[in-house]
């Protein structure tokens, strides 16, 4: 690995709503000498399973995903597979259950296996109205 960037920020607690505002999936062999790939980490702290529904914001559409994440688990949403390559998109999380959102991208070289770099930042919650 080459380079490695990690974000730790404490959550106050876990929360019903987050957002990421920077996501792309790089994939263009022709065009490009990297890939890069993301994922969703979901931290559900609780006891009681959470039905977590991402919605991936494009410019001018909204792509829906949901996901249940089982209690006092860790589940790994791997957005490559869900996000269009090569456009930048933001992504809103909405869940029945509090939990925590953790945001990872990697770079990969084309020709290897190896990561080239990575970065790891946590979400932005939304504060629950009291």
């Amino acid at each position: 690995m080459r380079e490695t960037a990690k974000s730790y920020l404490s959550v106050g607690e876990p929360a019903r709503r987050w957002f990421v505002a920077d996501g792309i999936i790089l994939d263009a062999p022709s065009a490009l000498w990297i890939k890069e790939s993301e994922d969703a980490l979901i931290l559900n702290p609780g006891t009681a399973p959470a039905r977590v529904e991402l919605a991936l914001h494009f410019q001018g559409s909204v792509i829906r995903h949901a996901v249940e994440v089982p209690a006092r688990r860790l589940r790994r949403v791997a957005m490559d597979p869900l996000a269009r390559a090569n456009t930048n998109y933001g992504t809103a999380f909405t869940s029945d259950e509090p939990v925590v959102v953790h945001w990872r991208r990697a770079v990969y070289w084309y020709d290897s296996d190896e990561v080239m770099a990575f970065w790891s930042l946590p979400a932005l919650p939304l504060a629950e109205p009291r």
